[in-house]
C-alpha cells in the first residue's frame, strides 16, 4: 500500500502544467505541483483521510514514511509531518510516543494558536506547530480512555473531548462522558457532561455508549455544548461503510 499527499496544480500559478482532458474538453485529471509519500508497503498512515491542521504555510499529516516500526512486531508506529504547502518538504517530524509500543491513530484533534492537541487512548499529547516539538504530554492515571473514534474540539483555548472510565477487568465499560482540558497546560481534565443511561446496557456491546458526538460554540456569551447520546441495544452493529 502507497499513499501520496497531493498538491494540485489549482493551487498554483507558477508553470504550466499537463493537465489531461476528454475529447470533448472536459478536465480528466490535473498534474500535482508536487507529491509525497507518507504511507509505503503494509504500514498505514491513520488519520491521513482527514483534513490537515494548516498553519503558517505548512499542513500536519500523519505520516508511517520515515518512522521505525515498533521493534519486535511488525507493528507500524507512524508519526507526524508538517509539510510546506508550496514544496512538499517536510518543516518537521514528530514521534515523541510516552508507550513505547504505541501506535499513533489520529482522527480527530484540536488547534489553538501554534499548538496542537490530540490524545491516543489514556495519553494526550500537545504539539507546537512551530517547532514540531512536544509542549507537554500526560499519561492519565485514573484510566480515562479516550474513544475511537477520539473526538476532539474546543474554543479558544479549551478543549472538550469523549472519554470513558475503563475498569481493571476490562469488561463493564462506563458510558462515555465529555471532559475538558486546557491546551496551554497539562492540567486535569473536569468533567463537564455524564449521561445517566439504563444500567441494563452496559457491557452487552462494545459500540460507544453515552455521550459519543458533541460541538461546542459560544451562545450570547455563555459556552453552550449540543451533545448527542447514544444508548445501543444488545443486538446493535456498527455500520461500517
Amino acid at each position: 500500500m502507497v499513499g501520496f499527499v497531493w498538491v494540485l496544480g489549482c493551487f498554483s500559478c507558477k508553470d504550466k502544467l499537463e493537465d489531461e482532458f476528454y475529447p470533448d474538453g472536459v478536465l480528466l485529471s490535473k498534474e500535482p505541483v508536487w507529491k509525497t509519500a507518507v504511507s509505503v508497503n503494509s504500514f498505514p498512515a491513520h488519520g491521513v483521510n482527514i483534513p490537515p491542521t494548516v498553519y503558517e504555510g505548512g499542513a500536519v499529516m500523519a505520516s508511517a514514511t520515515g518512522f521505525e516500526p515498533v521493534k519486535g512486531s511488525g507493528m507500524a508506529r507512524p508519526g507526524l509531518l508538517m509539510l510546506d504547502v508550496e514544496t512538499g518538504s517536510i518543516r518537521w517530524k514528530w514521534d515523541d510516543y510516552m508507550y513505547d509500543r504505541e501506535s499513533l491513530f489520529l482522527t480527530d484533534r484540536y488547534a489553538f494558536h501554534d499548538r496542537m492537541v490530540f490524545h491516543i487512548g489514556p495519553r494526550t499529547y500537545c504539539i507546537n506547530l512551530s517547532s514540531g516539538e512536544t509542549e507537554w504530554k500526560k499519561w492519565k492515571a485514573d484510566s480515562v480512555n479516550a474513544m475511537s473514534p477520539s473526538l476532539i474540539s474546543g474554543i479558544d483555548d479549551r478543549y472538550f473531548f469523549s472519554a470513558r472510565v475503563i475498569h481493571e477487568d476490562c469488561v463493564d465499560y462506563q458510558p462515555s462522558k465529555l471532559y475538558e482540558g486546557n491546551i496551554l497546560r497539562p492540567v486535569r481534565e473536569v468533567e463537564v457532561v455524564n449521561p445517566q443511561l439504563p444500567r441494563e446496557y452496559f457491557g452487552v456491546t462494545p459500540i460507544p455508549r453515552g455521550a459519543t458526538f458533541f460541538r461546542p460554540t459560544i451562545l450570547d456569551g455563555d459556552t453552550v455544548i449540543a451533545v448527542a447520546y447514544q444508548v445501543p441495544t444488545a443486538d446493535a452493529q456498527y455500520n461500517v461503510i
